[in-house]
């Protein structure tokens, strides 16, 4: 279960920063003991989203009573200045070591540095990774309209204390009403981010040592794909896009148990190396197998067996995602292309709709090699296989038996879809 704060805690909290001489000293302690009950709680068999959320509400504590603690040393009062949490604090998945991402709102004409310089060092120097900045709300408006990742985090952001009024400020408000409206070269944008950081941190999940959060199949894929669903269709959840019908069920159940395993992984790296570690290293492998259950065997080690269950999961975020982002690009529903878009049968089940190849699941009922129909036009025609037919050919996957491999039909079409 996860650890709840007592009663006026983070009052008390504020009190003895105020009081002591060293804030450094009483951040440091609170941080010592707070990662030792999010410890047990990770050793005692939590969650990885129970996990991340505990830590989240620890570092929400801390960050509320030392602004609160500056904001009464400087006026006594909170106007003026609003701190906002942005990534993953916005979100509440903070692992162990995560980075802290702090916005400061504030009007024009106040001075934002005292407080940050305030709460930033103490922070820094108690060995927290945290990014802070200070900016109005037009400004707010400036960097949204300049970056799609920058206005996903606004579009995020979760408002920790300050002035209250500053988080219903017209311009913050207009954010939060646009991600339905964004048009579809936002969400390329997203895709195009998530290529270029899957060459930068390797092009295959097949990694001897991966990246659990910016690698391909990783955390990062995951939030590219909601941040996709967020511009497109205003949706903030898995269970959103399910409950609305853009999602299948079974995909969105997969994509929460890719995250969860994800999480876990990261959680433990991070509580091995005690600093932020995203890299499952070799040095770090035969600790992590243990703690999921897989110890050195005569048949094999643990740690190939953890990177098997890795493997595995990243294969399947990545399908997913990958689904979702084309998904979100169209503009569409899982299942089809737009009402009015033109449709180009091809035979078999087969047809063309929206630059993508889609397929009849009641075709393949009657004959199964119509799946590889599908695969052969996309080739003839250039073109994509859409989520629908990649689905329908999952769903399906069990017709592929002994009788169909030793059909002669089969075997031609297999063979030019090879050869073409």
């Amino acid at each position: 279960m996860r650890p709840q704060p007592a009663a006026g805690q983070q009052d008390d909290l504020r009190y003895r920063l105020q009081a002591e001489t060293s804030r450094v000293q009483v951040v440091r302690d609170y941080l010592r003991s707070s990662r030792a009950e999010v410890k047990a709680l990770h050793d005692g068999g939590g969650s990885g989203h129970t996990v991340v959320a505990a830590w989240t509400d620890c570092c929400d504590r801390l960050v509320g009573a030392l602004f609160q603690a500056l904001l009464e040393e400087r006026s006594g009062t909170s106007d003026g200045g609003a701190l906002f949490a942005l990534g993953e604090f916005g979100r509440r998945a903070l692992s162990p070591h995560s980075a802290l991402d702090l916005l400061l709102v504030h009007r024009d004409g106040f001075d934002p540095a005292p407080l940050m310089e305030g709460l930033l060092y103490p922070l820094w120097d108690s060995r927290l990774d945290v990014q802070g900045v200070a900016r109005t709300p037009q400004e707010n408006r400036a960097v949204a309209d300049s970056d799609p990742r920058s206005l996903c985090n606004l579009l995020e952001g979760r408002f920790l204390c300050g002035d209250p009024a500053l988080a219903e400020l017209p311009d913050l408000r207009d954010l939060a009403g646009e991600p339905c409206t964004c048009g579809g070269g936002i969400t390329t944008g997203l895709l195009d981010e998530l290529r270029e950081r899957h060459d930068r941190y390797g092009s295959t999940v097949y990694l001897l040592e991966p990246q659990v959060v910016e690698g391909q199949g990783g955390l990062r894929d995951i939030q590219t794909g909601l941040w996709a669903a967020l511009y497109r269709f205003g949706m903030h959840a898995l269970n959103e896009l399910e409950r609305k019908g853009r999602v299948p069920a079974a995909e969105i159940m997969a994509l929460e148990e890719s995250r969860e395993f994800l999480l876990r992984l990261r959680n433990q790296l991070h509580f091995q190396c005690d600093r932020r570690e995203d890299r499952l290293s070799f040095e770090q492998q035969d600790e992590a197998a243990l703690f999921f259950g897989h110890p050195d065997t005569p048949q094999r080690p643990g740690s190939e067996a953890l990177l098997q269950s890795y493997y595995a999961c990243a294969n399947q975020v990545g399908r997913l995602v990958e689904s979702l982002l084309r998904q979100t690009i169209a503009g569409r529903a899982h299942g089809g292309g737009e009402d009015g878009e033109p449709s180009q049968e091809l035979g078999h089940g087969v047809r063309l709709q929206g630059g993508e190849i889609h397929l009849d699941s009641l075709a393949i009922a009657d004959d199964p090699l119509r799946m590889l129909a599908a695969f052969e036009a996309a080739q003839t025609h250039d073109a994509d296989l859409s989520p629908q037919a990649l689905q329908v050919i999952r769903d399906n996957l069990d017709r592929i038996d002994d009788r169909f491999r030793r059909d002669p039909d089969a075997v031609a079409l297999f063979l030019r879809v090879l050869q073409h």
